[in-house]
């Protein structure tokens, strides 16, 4: 219990780190993404995979403090925003606010199915530091979504 608290303490140190699917970390990262996740919400590896080889806007980042692996980001970097695709924390670490300092603003969206034959998901799509205005709400919709559900 020493170690949560401890760790929940130094919160403001959380490091974002770049994960390549070699790192040693990338096991911990998708073990985390298949539990937090239901299977309509997730890709599967091997799409996964593929799309963090040829996709340069596409991203995996590990969350962690000192050296200890928090949490995840799977995310997009677009010219006028980025798009967080996958946010989770370790179940331990969840319940502590870090959501709430990571993320805001509450926009319900359909997302497409990552699968054949899946039905689209109901989302709420965040965003942070402030609320999106209706020119990045645009420039989601029109540039973004069609690169993130693009068949991969």
């Amino acid at each position: 219990m020493f170690f949560i608290a401890n760790t929940i303490c130094k919160m403001s140190k959380i490091k974002h780190i770049a994960t390549q699917l070699t790192d040693a970390h990338f096991d911990d990262i998708w073990q985390l993404y298949t539990t937090a996740f239901p299977c309509s919400e997730r890709r599967e590896l091997q799409q996964q995979k593929e799309l963090l080889r040829v996709a340069q806007k596409y991203h995996c980042d590990g969350l962690f403090v000192d050296d200890d692996f928090l949490g995840l980001f799977f995310w997009w970097n677009f010219a006028e925003l980025r798009f967080i695709e996958h946010f989770a924390i370790l179940p331990q670490f969840r319940n502590k606010g870090l959501g709430e300092k990571v993320l805001c603003n509450e926009i319900c969206y359909t997302q497409p199915p990552y699968r054949k034959g899946e039905k689209e998901v109901e989302l709420l799509l965040l965003s942070y530091p402030s609320k999106l205005t209706d020119k990045e709400l645009n420039y989601f919709y029109k540039e973004c979504f069609p690169k993130i559900y693009s068949e991969w």
